[in-house]
């Protein structure tokens, strides 16, 4: 029943929209973020399942790590633009597109930053063109804390 429920939930436009307008909350507060941060620790988290992001968020924060979730595309974009995250964690499938054109329509603005790709898929073929892309690794989901704070250590070092 409890289910059901957050599924209506999901599924009601009011949710969407406030969730989208939390999310440009949170967009505005992370551009005012003092620069002073250490650059290498900051991250930007590409996926648009909440709990995840929350999941991730903590995990990071223990060790450290500046946190901000772009469920979107366009979100990301526009993160990118204003926030220099060292490291991008990024999902492949996204509510407006595929994490793998977001990673080829912006080579050059992610050129100096180590992407982790992310996908519930094993395919060869998807992690192959993520690291011919420019991707630094790639996880597949469901990921371990362990297997998170290993590949964004590694990311961290390579930077």
């Amino acid at each position: 029943m409890a289910e059901q429920s957050q599924a209506a939930v999901r599924d009601n436009p009011w949710h969407h929209f406030l969730r989208h307008i939390v999310q440009e909350i949170k967009v505005q507060a992370f551009q005012n973020l003092s620069m002073e941060s250490n650059p290498n620790k900051r991250v930007l988290l590409v996926d648009d399942e909440e709990d995840f992001c929350e999941i991730v968020m903590r995990i990071l924060h223990k060790s450290g790590y500046e946190v901000i979730c772009a469920p979107t595309i366009q979100i990301a974009t526009r993160v990118l633009s204003n926030y220099d995250p060292a490291i991008v964690l990024l999902d492949q499938n996204l509510p407006d597109g595929l994490g793998l054109n977001f990673l080829e329509n912006n080579k050059t603005t992610l050129s100096d930053k180590q992407v982790i790709f992310i996908t519930g898929s094993s395919s060869r073929a998807i992690i192959d063109k993520a690291i011919s892309l420019g991707a630094f690794h790639f996880l597949t989901k469901p990921i371990t804390s362990d297997a998170l704070n290993k590949a964004i250590s590694q990311a961290e070092k390579s930077n």
